[in-house]
């Protein structure tokens, strides 16, 4: 796809204005992500982040042809989703996990505590890249603007 084809696309804001003026958490992430109806055929996303991947992959009424998706103020997510936020939801998951995985969570936990490994805000990005058209699903035509 070339630049021109990917002004054509629709286009969705990530509104950070309306959420970073207090303290922001992934709760709330998820509460505007369900409010954009970037994926009308999907009722509500409850955060799971294998399931926010999977929904990039069509079917849940995204556009076929892929979207662009601008990130407003997302300096003020990247720290709102920073480490302390990750370990709020990673000592979330742990309770639900299954018992061999308690260890990596575990081993994810330390990491965040010590300011090292990804954030929550990084597996988010991380996860749209993986639908833009340098990521390894590049056929769903992601782009992602951090402004």
């Amino acid at each position: 796809v070339c630049s021109s084809d990917l002004k054509a696309l629709p286009k969705v804001s990530i509104p950070c204005p309306t959420f970073s003026k207090t303290p922001h958490s992934f709760n709330d992430f998820i509460h505007t992500i369900n409010s954009l109806e970037m994926f009308p055929d999907y009722e509500q996303w409850n955060g799971n982040l294998d399931a926010f991947n999977d929904l990039f992959r069509g079917d849940f009424g995204s556009p076929s042809d892929g979207f662009i998706i601008t990130w407003i103020n997302s300096s003020f997510s990247k720290t709102n989703l920073g480490y302390e936020e990750t370990i709020k939801w990673l000592e979330e998951r742990i309770k639900h996990c299954h018992i061999s995985n308690v260890p990596y969570f575990n081993n994810k936990i330390i990491e965040a505590k010590n300011n090292k490994g990804e954030t929550l805000f990084d597996m988010i990005v991380k996860i749209i890249n993986i639908h833009c058209l340098n990521g390894k699903e590049n056929e769903d035509k992601i782009e992602l603007y951090l402004k």
